[in-house]
């Protein structure tokens, strides 16, 4: 991204492994100027098709997971939390400073009161000024599995946590148990840094493409039918076996202990042709979604967000 004469540079170290995000000034003949290097503390978060950052005005807003199971070479749960550090010519790195604190790690009740709640990963938000002398960054974390697929709005970032149960337990639920569980939390982590809220939902995006904020409803509409979130190519194949548009209500958000009425659940046909390399967008007030690939191509669904 670009922000005023500054050029930002944002990769994935392999070999740190973490998040490297770089400054360059930029001087009206074009030529570039190193200003400073920063590393997050990160674990991989590669998407074919959704790798993480945005910029809003001079912010950078940036994705990154961390992995609870990861060793990062401290039993100090502190250091677990997101961080930054400096890079110095000659010096190596500087010491990690934490960005979030732990009253800015978020995760609903619901999960808490179930022990077998999938609690791996900390999803972090980053909210980064890139005008400042020093990179100045803050993060917003929530806790939960690892699935996930992220939308940034002008106003929120929108988070869909899916699958939050671990599987490797003895124990045997009865039917009425599982029907009670969420498959699914959708989070909203405003841009102000104000506090996050979420609901219970069922299902997973396709994609980032999949969101669609409608200020005119006051609902947070989503396309559904994908196969578990942004991470590596999973975008590429849908292996859901029913399409559904969800009409969340704004005023849905809260502690996470409420859920998205089943009414708000529109079945939508599935497309046609295979199920790799699915393709959705809202266009003005209606969503459109397809396969194909190359020389495979399909059907398109126009789905009127009015009726």
């Amino acid at each position: 991204p670009v922000a005023g004469d500054r050029v930002v540079v944002v990769g994935y170290s392999y070999r740190r492994g973490g998040t490297q995000i770089t400054r360059f000034r930029i001087d009206g003949a074009g030529g570039l100027r190193f200003e400073d290097s920063y590393h997050f503390r990160s674990s991989d978060y590669y998407s074919a098709e959704n790798y993480a950052t945005r910029l809003i005005g001079t912010r950078l807003y940036l994705y990154a997971p961390l992995d609870l199971g990861y060793d990062m070479g401290s039993a100090d749960p502190l250091d677990r939390l997101p961080a930054l550090r400096r890079w110095r010519a000659g010096q190596e790195f500087e010491s990690f400073r934490r960005v979030a604190s732990a009253q800015r790690v978020f995760v609903p009740r619901r999960l808490l009161a179930d022990k077998f709640a999938e609690l791996s990963t900390l999803h972090s938000i980053y909210d980064c000024d890139l005008t400042a002398p020093v990179l100045d960054c803050r993060a917003t974390v929530v806790l939960g599995g690892e699935a996930r697929t992220f939308f940034v709005s002008n106003n929120a970032v929108y988070l869909w946590v899916s699958d939050p149960w671990r599987y490797d337990h003895d124990e045997e639920l009865t039917e009425a148990q599982e029907r009670s569980r969420p498959r699914a939390f959708v989070y909203r982590i405003p841009l102000d840094g104000g506090r996050p809220s979420a609901v219970q939902a069922a299902g997973h995006p396709i994609d980032q493409f999949s969101f669609h904020p409608d200020a005119a409803r006051s609902a947070l509409h989503v396309l559904i039918g994908g196969s578990g979130g942004d991470a590596m190519w999973n975008t590429e194949v849908t292996t859901g076996r029913s399409f559904a548009l969800v009409s969340i209500p704004m005023a849905s958000f809260g502690d996470g202990s409420g859920a998205v009425p089943r009414d708000r659940y529109a079945p939508l046909p599935r497309p046609t042709g295979d199920s790799y390399s699915v393709h959705n967008r809202f266009v003005g007030d209606h969503l459109l979604y397809a396969t194909g690939s190359g020389d495979r191509p399909g059907e398109v669904t126009v789905v009127a967000l009015a009726d």
